[in-house]
């Protein structure tokens, strides 16, 4: 088996200092912008590409913040879980005729959300991905 060896530089030197503090923000910087290994895994990169793909952006913005005509679509875990958003995704209007805060919603930005015809792992990746969305930054 092949030993992979740290180079003459680092070899040897103390672990503190500027530049370990450098590498481990760098591991962690790029270990939060891997994109997932499966469609259905939280943040999963085929929710992303649906999300594009589909139009969604248009009206909730590229970051999922809203705008003039969709709300934001961060913290969607305070009112939804996977299946439930899942299920929401195939037929807004059903979800909207029996719940008052989607119908306060729906009136608020005057646009109804059109129902997303994709199989359901796809419409489970783009939940995954709708419940991953960070919150945006505070004041």
């Amino acid at each position: 088996m092949h030993e992979r060896t740290a180079p003459s530089s680092v070899r040897g030197s103390s672990a503190s200092g500027p530049a370990l503090g450098f590498a481990l923000a760098l591991a962690a910087a790029l270990a939060a912008c891997s994109p997932a290994a499966s469609p259905n895994e939280p943040g999963s990169q085929r929710g992303s590409e649906l999300y594009a793909t589909m139009g969604c952006l248009a009206c909730h913005g590229a970051s999922g913040a809203g705008g003039s005509m969709a709300p934001p679509l961060t913290e969607l875990e305070q009112h939804w879980d996977r299946a439930g958003l899942a299920a929401y995704l195939e037929n807004p209007r059903a979800h909207i005729e029996k719940d008052a805060r989607l119908a306060a919603l729906k009136q608020r930005y005057g646009t109804e959300m059109p129902a997303l015809t994709l199989p359901e792992a796809d419409r489970l990746a783009v939940a995954d991905y709708l419940l991953a969305l960070p919150a945006p930054a505070g004041p």
